[in-house]
């Protein structure tokens, strides 16, 4: 904290702790001076994989979530006038990747507890019109890919996961995020639970033909120097943040241990307050169905709360203000099948609260106190 207040996330912190390390990962590149690819990366992809219980050779690194979405649509053969099933509740770049390739977005509404994309939308769809599911698993709660399975089958429908916020969480049965469709794609934005110093992301993909053919598309589709068999992009990792990502990935099982911690001492601590009942909060699941990403409560007194925690001193955050389908960049382009008022009305109420691993006890009692503090609340 600084000047008393409580900040949203704390990245100087984390960074502090891990100085040493951080310092020699990155001298190590310095001095050898092969900064794009190398060995850095491989050596990610590998401890990766062994983190998350990923197979052998199935981690590929990106630069930055938005490619690794990108490219994995490319890899499906997603173009002009195909179409793509996702949610309306996520950042950009979800219905961006899908725009950018000609593709035009198809909104389905999302379930008001989850807050993921409802499988009972995909009902009334015909599966043979539709080209890839780009599913989110928002704030790093587990999306029911298992429930939109039989729909996707029947249509020959790519189940493609947005996994940005989703690194280490597992469905129901134990299986990894990722590993839930045929490519999962991750962020390594700073903000997330691993981040980089700067853009990254990865990817996952179980078939080694896939797996392959994301390679290919990473350096412009190259299959030897100069020699191109597609039209791919300049989709790879530097060095240097890979060195970066391989320091704060052995710290990252306890980092969302602590995250999941701080999740639940909110949810237990609002409802001993009797908030639960003036706010919506979120379901708890287990600490490898919701991974926490983000804490992110919900009221129709939402703007007014988040102004009165900003006087008392705590930062917050609004994820997401508006839905993707109303925004003007999809004006042309998006389709829905009808209104979306679960996801408009999210977009009303959800707040989400400091969450991330360098939030001390302290500093989530402050926060505690200046919701229950709140006076609008109608209790």
């Amino acid at each position: 904290m600084n000047d008393g207040q409580v900040p949203f996330v704390d990245i100087r912190r984390e960074t502090a702790s891990l100085k040493d390390e951080l310092v020699e990962a990155v001298e190590r590149v310095l001095d050898h001076g092969r900064f794009i690819l190398g060995d850095e990366v491989k050596a990610f992809e590998a401890l990766m994989e062994r983190e998350a219980g990923f197979p052998k050779g199935s981690v590929i690194a990106v630069s930055s979530g938005t490619d690794a979405l990108l490219s994995a649509l490319m890899a499906h053969g997603v173009g002009p006038g195909d179409r793509v099933v996702t949610t309306p509740f996520s950042f950009f770049a979800t219905a961006g990747v899908i725009a950018r390739l000609g593709a035009r977005p198809f909104f389905v509404d999302i379930d008001p507890v989850t807050l993921n994309l409802d499988p009972a939308g995909l009902a009334s769809l015909n599966p043979e019109d539709f080209k890839a599911l780009l599913i989110v698993h928002v704030f790093g709660r587990t999306a029911d890919v298992e429930a939109c399975r039989a729909w996707c089958q029947a249509g020959d429908v790519a189940i493609i996961e947005d996994a940005a916020q989703a690194v280490l969480g597992r469905d129901e049965t134990g299986k990894p995020v990722g590993l839930l469709g045929a490519v999962g794609c991750f962020s390594c934005f700073p903000t997330k639970n691993l981040g980089a110093a700067g853009d990254a992301g990865f990817q996952v993909a179980e078939d080694p033909a896939m797996a392959g053919r994301l390679r290919t598309l990473r350096t412009h589709g190259q299959i030897s120097a100069y020699d191109s068999v597609m039209v791919g992009g300049n989709f790879r990792m530097d060095a240097l943040q890979a060195a970066v990502l391989s320091v704060k990935l052995r710290h990252l099982k306890r980092w969302t241990r602590e995250r999941y911690h701080r999740a639940d001492r909110y949810d237990r601590a609002f409802r001993d307050r009797g908030l639960d009942r003036a706010l919506g909060l979120p379901p708890m699941g287990t600490p490898t169905t919701w991974v926490v990403h983000q804490y992110v409560v919900r009221s129709p007194e939402r703007d007014r709360l988040r102004a009165h925690l900003e006087q008392m001193g705590v930062a917050s955050q609004i994820y997401y203000p508006k839905p993707l389908h109303r925004m003007e960049a999809f004006a042309r382009v998006g389709e829905t099948n009808g209104p979306l008022p679960e996801a408009e009305r999210a977009c009303e109420e959800v707040l989400a609260l400091p969450v991330s691993p360098q939030l001390s006890v302290e500093a989530q009692d402050r926060v505690i106190d200046a919701v229950a503090a709140f006076d609008g609340f109608s209790i």
